[in-house]
């Protein structure tokens, strides 16, 4: 009797371990195509190197494919899409730090239903010779006019986990980025799908995760982990499909429907965990480094976005399971303990 007593606790938590750590999985396998991580560069936007140790090891291995294990299940969100400017969306009307043009909604033309021009020229007005270097205050004048799609918070929640996915032909020019993104501040949490003017052929993937619940302050947003992955043809010769799909286990970016880059959570970077909103974008950047100078023979430039769709995830019994199991044993600010997202002395 006594065996017996002991026995049916141990077996419950083998079951629940085994449904916490197994749980209902689909492997999805990849292409492997070449990958290289941009280089450290003492900027505040990618986690120093010796934080990460060896969580980078593999990551653009151009030999391996990337594979991943999608948990749970992505269920359509036709409400969430818009046909129009209408639901949730609206045009981009603002502008950020090291965004040289400010969003201008008379620059997002709609040729059809569901799909989106993005254009991109400078503005007579304001002199790109006159700025000083690097980023600039919100309020001050942008040498550029661009144009993007967003959602809008006081409409639509903002997507917690899911997919985001869009048919896109970027803009050619350097200095300029077409990207579709996730996005929220309070704390700053990011995942970007993106692709540079100046070589249209790579994409560049980027996850931001910061720590806290909605509404705290943690904002050091640029610990980012960049990568570029080749494409194998011009995104601004052709449309193509790029989707990024975010779980509680990861993260994954797909072009034409096949998987060409995967995070697993921790690797290197946590998962971002709050609703985020959706942005569909044409800017320019002043990061030289990153993007290139803007090239003033490649304006006015031109993006396109169609068909954008939006699929949000449903957990399973596992998933649900190892999201409480987790609380349980390292509390509910985990996140504060890791230490790569430390904000540096000074």
């Amino acid at each position: 009797m006594r065996g017996w007593r002991w026995g049916l606790p141990t077996a419950a938590a083998a079951l629940l371990a085994a449904a916490v750590t197994v749980g209902a999985s689909t492997r999805v396998e990849g292409d492997a195509r070449p990958c290289a991580l941009l280089t450290w560069d003492d900027l505040p936007w990618i986690v120093p190197p010796d934080r990460l140790g060896n969580r980078l090891a593999g990551l653009c291995d151009a030999a391996t494919a990337p594979v991943s294990e999608r948990r749970g299940r992505f269920e359509a969100w036709p409400e969430a899409a818009p046909g129009d400017l209408d639901g949730p969306w609206r045009a981009m009307d603002d502008t950020f730090p090291c965004n040289l043009a400010r969003f201008a909604p008379d620059h997002l033309a709609r040729p059809a239903p569901g799909a989106f021009a993005l254009r991109l020229d400078a503005d007579p007005a304001v002199p790109a010779d006159d700025l000083p270097g690097g980023a600039l205050p919100a309020d001050a004048p942008r040498p550029y006019r661009g144009a993007g799609l967003e959602t809008d918070p006081d409409r639509w929640p903002g997507l917690r986990y899911g997919r985001v996915e869009a048919t896109l032909r970027a803009a050619r020019g350097s200095g300029l980025v077409t990207a579709l993104f996730l996005y929220r501040f309070d704390p700053w949490q990011e995942i970007d799908l993106e692709i540079l003017g100046r070589d249209p052929t790579r994409l560049l993937v980027n996850v931001y995760e910061n720590p806290g619940e909605a509404g705290d302050t943690y904002n050091y947003g640029y610990r980012g982990t960049p990568a570029t992955v080749d494409l194998g043809f011009d995104a601004s010769a052709a449309e193509h499909r790029y989707a990024v799909e975010w779980d509680p286990g990861g993260m994954r970016w797909f072009v034409d429907g096949r998987l060409v880059h995967a995070r697993a959570a921790g690797l290197p970077t946590p998962v971002p965990h709050l609703p985020m909103r959706i942005y569909a974008n044409l800017w320019a950047s002043c990061s030289e480094e990153l993007a290139g100078p803007v090239d003033p023979a490649a304006l006015p430039a031109t993006a396109t976005v169609r068909d954008l769709a939006v699929a949000r995830w449903r957990p399973s019994l596992p998933d649900r399971l190892h999201d409480w199991f987790r609380r349980l044993v390292l509390g509910p600010d985990w996140r504060d303990r890791a230490r790569w997202m430390r904000p540096r002395a000074g």
